[in-house]
């Protein structure tokens, strides 16, 4: 189980090392700056055909945009139907959201990775649901700020990728810091986006307090049992929020798990010592 932990923790660093690592070029590329000094059709073609590039390239970046200081979309490439759209209208002003306001807050040379949730467009959750997870970083020409590049991916795909090397019988459960059920929840997962009630710290405030107070460890819940590990990312300049990963056995109590680990445990002692012993004697 901690195997299995481990490499969720590895996945997710690897998704956020990508995208971080590209919003933070994007932000500082010489045909962005051109286009910022000098907004002429020459140079802004050239800075919507970066994006474009770094969308095709990519292929899981639903969006790739540039936005100004004052929230409003000036670049937006979409991944639509599999190619990478240029959206020249209907860009919109993204002021209100919590990425940008934190955004136009970092100085230069960080990024801010944005809390895992669903897209909203117009001021309305995207219907079929589109988890996503996005990269912030400011934009300064000559030192003075002129907005963010700002990166979503298709976190639908992250939450595959570690699903897909759980054991048989065992579920992906992954909750953010106030509680809210990402994946594994059932009729939960996104809801607190709606209904702060529906978060695991309003249900079992004493359970999730336990849970808070350690960085890893299990617990039981409907008879449940959840191995889990607190995981946040860390780089130079980097602002993550942190995540509950875990493992949830279906249909088996804690008690039953730990017996299950302790004979696979014992199983491998008996191993060891079949092959070590006929060695000590030779």
């Amino acid at each position: 189980m901690q195997h299995d932990l481990a490499d969720m923790r590895l996945t997710v660093s690897g998704y956020l090392e990508k995208l971080t690592r590209d919003a933070q070029l994007m932000s500082r590329s010489t045909v962005l700056g051109l286009y910022l000094s000098d907004p002429t059709p020459e140079n802004t073609t050239h800075a919507e055909k970066a994006l474009q590039t770094l969308s095709m390239l990519r292929g899981d970046y639903d969006q790739t945009r540039y936005i100004d200081q004052n929230g409003q979309e000036k670049i937006r490439v979409d991944r639509e139907n599999g190619q990478s759209v240029l959206h020249r209208q209907g860009l919109q002003n993204k002021s209100d959201r919590g990425y940008v306001q934190t955004g136009l807050q970092l100085g230069a040379g960080q990024v801010l990775v944005s809390e895992l949730d669903l897209n909203v467009e117009q001021g309305v959750i995207e219907e079929p649901h589109r988890p996503t997870l996005r990269a912030v970083a400011p934009v300064f020409l000559d030192g003075s700020r002129r907005g963010l590049m700002v990166l979503n991916i298709a976190a639908d795909e992250l939450l595959a990728s570690l699903r897909v090397n759980l054991p048989a019988g065992s579920d992906l459960v992954m909750l953010n810091a106030t509680g809210g059920w990402i994946t594994g929840g059932g009729a939960l997962d996104w809801q607190f986006m709606l209904d702060p009630s529906a978060r695991l710290s309003a249900q079992d405030p004493a359970l999730w307090a336990s849970i808070e107070g350690q960085h890893s460890g299990s617990f039981e819940r409907l008879g449940e049992c959840y191995h889990y590990e607190w995981f946040q990312t860390t780089g130079d300049g980097v602002q993550a929020p942190k995540w509950l990963l875990a493992q949830r056995r279906a249909n088996e109590p804690c008690a039953a798990a730990a017996a299950e680990a302790t004979q696979i445990a014992a199983k491998r002692i008996a191993i060891t010592l079949l092959i070590a012993l006929p060695l000590a004697v030779l």
